[in-house]
């Protein structure tokens, strides 16, 4: 799988933001059966995005994948962690502390310049080509100090802050 990234397949942020979407709903619904009809759809958002991550044996294990079920966008699995951070926040389940678990191994993967190699082979840890990125992995770890009253992300995303006004 080394090679050029530009051949992969971009995921789409569609699971995410439906996630956040009916969350953004459900918060807002006064009916309790649209209440509970929008739950419902959000619980199952989010249990989709669990059900399609990298299994336990391999490098990137638990990430969400991309669509070729087998390469791996930090970008995308920002994004989707962040959702489930969020739903973490409203339920019980295995949501905030999945996204939890992310954002430390994102943490020590951390370039010393402050961003990500944005492509991996989700099964070997090898990186495909060069770009890297920032912005989302940033948002998680706010999202994730925020709602556990922390600044345990604060240093990394300070340095992603700053990598990004650098390359912005």
């Amino acid at each position: 799988m080394a090679g050029r990234s530009d051949l992969l397949p971009h995921p789409s942020n569609a699971l995410p933001q439906r996630v956040r979407g009916l969350l953004l709903e459900w918060t807002l619904s006064e009916d309790a059966d649209e209440r509970d009809r929008l739950w419902l759809a959000a619980m199952k958002a989010a249990d989709a995005i669990l059900s399609r991550t990298a299994p336990v044996g391999w490098a990137w294990a638990l990430f969400p994948l991309c669509p070729d079920e087998r390469s791996l966008s930090i970008s995308y699995a920002a994004d989707c962690m962040e959702a489930l951070a969020q739903m973490g926040a409203a339920a019980s389940g295995p949501f905030l502390g999945r996204a939890a678990h992310a954002a430390h191994v994102l943490k020590s993967r951390q370039l010393p310049e402050g961003c990500w190699q944005e492509w991996w082979d989700a099964r070997t840890g090898e990186p495909i080509g060069d770009e890297s990125c920032a912005m989302p992995v940033l948002t998680l770890f706010s999202r994730l100090d925020q709602l556990l009253q922390s600044t345990e992300f604060s240093g990394s995303a300070r340095l992603a802050r700053e990598w990004t006004l650098r390359e912005g």
